[in-house]
């Protein structure tokens, strides 16, 4: 029997193994500037992935706004024998008409546009003192920036006195042919990264 005779050798002596502290404080770098670059994807990813959400919170909030308006105020003097627009302001507007299902009575509406709480309010009664007493409000539309009512004679030419000198002028009101209501929403979760174009 021949016997082989291996001959052992201890790695740890004379050979290398593992890293040496500059290998290893390299490759934190790498991985810390990796990391940091995954980082800002994720961030930018996930900011406008908010913005987009945001954007179509807002664009539901103003088509669900504009609809009911335009729904409503297309009955605008609607079975009313005699003047319609009550009040014309600019942002606020009172006028008569007759609300399908709602019988044969003619009732008062008003829209106007709460600043404090960024709010369309709305309210409906059967009387003219009764449509203007701000208890009978009701929220139709939260997150609004601005209301704005323009108003239009039968030639189509914007009316600009009544709302500035003579909201409750029957005769000014009488040349009232077309109501334009323009509708500004916000998101309901403010962008600390947006800058105002004007204000800044």
């Amino acid at each position: 029997m021949i016997s082989r005779a291996r001959r052992f050798t201890d790695s740890r002596i004379g050979g290398r193994e593992g890293f040496t502290f500059i290998e290893l404080m390299i490759a934190l770098l790498i991985m810390g500037f990796l990391l940091t670059a995954i980082y800002r994807v994720f961030i930018s990813q996930e900011s406008m992935f908010r913005a987009q959400e945001q954007a179509a919170e807002m664009q539901e909030n103003l088509r669900a706004t504009t609809e009911f308006l335009h729904q409503e105020m297309s009955w605008l003097g609607y079975g009313v024998p005699n003047l319609s627009v009550v009040y014309a302001g600019t942002s606020q507007i009172i006028y008569k008409s007759n609300l399908p299902n709602t019988g044969s009575t003619v009732s008062f509406i008003r829209y106007t546009y709460d600043a404090t709480n960024e709010s369309i309010m709305r309210a409906v009664e059967s009387s003219l003192a009764g449509v203007q007493n701000n208890n009978n409000l009701n929220v139709l539309a939260n997150d609004v920036d601005s209301l704005t009512f323009s108003y239009f004679d039968g030639f189509g030419a914007e009316i600009t006195a009544i709302p500035a000198v003579s909201p409750t002028n029957d005769n000014a009101l009488a040349t009232i042919r077309r109501v334009r209501a323009a509708v500004v929403v916000k998101s309901s979760r403010p962008d600390w990264n947006y800058t105002h174009p004007t204000a800044g």
